[in-house]
C-alpha cells in the first residue's frame, strides 16, 4: 500500500489566492513562504500578513510556519527558490513533512 503525498506551491497571487480561500484551515499544514523585500507588484505584507495571522488562529495550532524574506528581491522570489541558489532546498523540506 502506497501512501499519495500531496504539495502545494503558489507564485504571485496563486499563494494569496490560496491563503484568502482557506484562512485558518492552512494553521495545520507546514508552510514556508518566501518574498522580496524590493517587491512592488505584491508589497511583502502580501506574506507577512498572513503568515501572522496564521499565528493568530485560535482554532489551530500551527504545525510549521516559516517566512523567507530576501532582501534586494523584486517579485521573482520563486526562482532563487526553486533552483536552490538561495541555499534553501525547498524540495527536501517537502519530501520531509506528510499527511497525517
Amino acid at each position: 500500500w502506497h501512501r499519495q503525498q500531496r504539495h502545494l506551491s503558489g507564485l504571485s497571487c496563486g499563494g494569496i489566492g490560496t491563503w484568502n480561500q482557506r484562512g485558518c484551515d492552512l494553521g495545520s499544514l507546514p508552510i514556508w513562504s518566501f518574498h522580496g523585500d524590493q517587491d512592488l507588484t505584491i508589497p511583502v505584507d502580501g506574506t507577512l500578513v498572513p503568515m501572522n495571522n496564521l499565528e493568530q488562529c485560535s482554532d489551530s495550532a500551527a504545525v510549521q510556519l516559516q517566512t523567507t524574506i530576501y532582501p534586494g528581491v523584486g517579485h521573482d522570489s520563486w526562482t532563487a527558490t526553486y533552483d536552490l541558489s538561495a541555499g534553501h532546498d525547498i524540495y527536501a523540506w517537502m519530501l520531509g513533512h506528510r499527511n497525517k
